[in-house]
């Protein structure tokens, strides 16, 4: 099951604030396994540079409740990475940094016959030749200068503290 929605940032598409997310999440269906999202959960892999959490309460105890085997995600760029759970595996697969340049290693994640999952990262030369041209021409993009983009997170501190704040007294 996939969603592009995640938590209010300024007026980009697919935001909502948390009580509208709430609605969101509980479309996605009990029985998922793998979920992948715009945006994390709160406090899984949702640090930014400023050590501010940025994901989404409601998405979290939705996920509690699902436990898929994996959640993939990304939005906040500097905390691209792997954390495990009991039930899921938590991967925030951002591959900019905060500045959209592309640092960060694609990630492949295999489910063997016995459901065993195995998340890594590749080089780009260990991809399929199909797979590496089509990475290879977004890092290209990237390097173009042609995705699009939004404002430095740095520039957003102030606006994620006053979210924090207005979530914090609903």
């Amino acid at each position: 099951y996939g969603s592009p929605w995640t938590r209010q940032f300024y007026t980009w598409a697919f935001m909502k604030d948390e009580k509208e997310l709430k609605d969101v999440w509980a479309t996605i269906p009990n029985d998922t396994d793998i979920l992948i999202t715009h945006g994390p959960p709160k406090s899984i892999l949702d640090i930014n540079d400023e050590g501010q959490r940025c994901g989404s309460k409601s998405l979290r105890d939705k996920v509690w409740e699902v436990k898929p085997l994996i959640h993939a995600f990304g939005h906040i760029h500097e905390a691209y990475g792997v954390m495990n759970s009991t039930h899921t595996k938590f991967l925030n697969l951002s591959v900019c940094n905060r500045k959209y340049q592309p640092v960060n290693k694609p990630v492949v994640v295999d489910i063997n016959d016995v459901g065993e999952i195995e998340p890594e990262e590749k080089d780009i030369n260990d991809l399929s030749p199909e797979t590496r041209a089509i990475v290879e021409e977004g890092l290209e993009q990237a390097r173009r200068g042609e995705f699009v983009k939004g404002p430095d997170m740095e520039d957003c501190a102030e606006l994620i503290a006053e979210m924090d704040k207005k979530e914090n007294t609903e």
